[in-house]
Parts: C-alpha cells; structure tokens; sequence
C-alpha cells in the first residue's frame, strides 16, 4: 500500500492518538493487520503498519491506495498548477516536470470543488473574504483574512491558504470528520486551502494566465 498524500501514523486508530510520524506522499508501506477505528469520512477502517513485536502504529484507510500514486505529466511547456482531488494534493509544473507539492482540502461533499480546465486571474496579497450566504444559511462565514489567493473562477473561488486549519490537510479532510485536537472539520466552501507556506509558494511562482487543471 501507498499513501496517496501526506499523512500522519498514530499510536491508536483514533485522530485523538499522538502522531508517531508523518509520510510523504507515495510511501510504500506495510499493513500488518486491520481494526474498526474512529469512523470519518470513509468508514472504520484503520490499518496496522507495524508489526506486533513494535509500538501499535496506524493509519486511516483513505489516506492510503493500492497503487502507488504517479501524476499525469502535462505535455505543454511552461507553467501549470494540477490539483488532484482523489489524494486531495496539488502540484506545479515546469516545462512537463514537478517542481513543488502540497496536501490540500477542497470543497465539503455539499459545495465540491469544481473540475476542469482554468487558468489564473486573480493575485490577492493579503486580502478578505466576504460570504456570499446571508448569515441565515449553515455556509455562513463571518470576513476572513486571508494571506494568500490565486483566483480561477470569478470572484468566489481560490487556491488559498487556511491557517485556521493548523496540519489539517490531506486525504480525508474535505469530509466531516474529527481533526488531531478533536475539532469537527469539514472541507472548504468550493476552494483549494493550503499550509500558509505552501499558498505563499503558489503565489509567488504563479503567473497572471498560468493554466489550472483540476480533476479526480
């Protein structure tokens, strides 16, 4: 098995277990054994990825795949930003080859992020969001401070940075579920949050035009 992200291996089968270490994503790992956990996003199911002489380790099921991730490599030169949506991960290419990549989380079951072909159109350096639901309905969010955004669809959407997230990111967390301090999370509005570090990458590699590709 592989992660399909970056992900954190705990000591108990639970988000509340302190993290033993975080793998990059595309790590090779070895499952030992199954158990039912703390159910999220995708169900129960945890897998043991040490052996049972060692310390328990384990990790979330959908933060894992069979295959060992590759992303599809653009054939155009220049700039581009992927986004994949099924390893909730982002990339950006340079003349066909990656450069950079981070673990994201995108829009929550109810309000997906969009799939297709965009482009750049916006830089905000810092800038503030304005919900476009009135306070009455559950999207509601008070102004948001943001530090970093690279707009690609009118004026709604973003690839951004989401402090309030802390590690937060990654497979799994564009679902409700339970983060590492017990907060319940969910995905994002529609947009593409980030670490502040990583959206300050994206924002300062990324041109005005630069093609965006978004898909599962």
């Amino acid at each position: 098995m592989y992660t399909a992200g970056q992900a954190n291996v705990r000591n108990a089968p639970f988000t509340s277990g302190a993290i033993m270490r975080t793998v990059p994503a595309s790590q090779l790992l070895t499952v030992y054994g199954t158990v039912d956990g703390e159910i999220l996003g995708n169900g129960s199911l945890w897998y043991r990825v040490s052996d049972q002489n060692s310390m328990p380790q384990y990790i979330y099921s959908a933060l894992v795949v069979e295959s060992k991730p590759a992303p599809v490599q653009p054939t155009a030169p220049g700039k581009m930003i992927k986004v994949n949506l099924s390893t909730q991960h982002i990339y950006a290419y340079e003349n066909g080859s990656v450069i950079h990549d981070s673990v994201i989380t995108s829009g929550q079951p109810n309000l997906l992020t969009p799939t297709g072909t965009f482009k750049i159109i916006s830089k905000l350096h810092p800038t503030t969001f304005y919900s476009p639901w009135p306070k009455t309905s559950p999207y509601y969010y008070a102004p948001l401070n943001i530090n970093y955004a690279l707009g690609f669809q009118g004026t709604l959407l973003f690839l951004h940075d989401a402090y309030w997230r802390g590690n937060d990111f990654g497979p799994g967390t564009n679902v409700p579920h339970k983060a590492a301090d017990g907060t319940q999370m969910t995905g994002s509005h529609g947009c593409v949050e980030m670490p502040t570090s990583e959206a300050a990458w994206f924002y300062n590699w990324a041109d005005m035009g630069t093609p965006l590709s978004i898909a599962y």
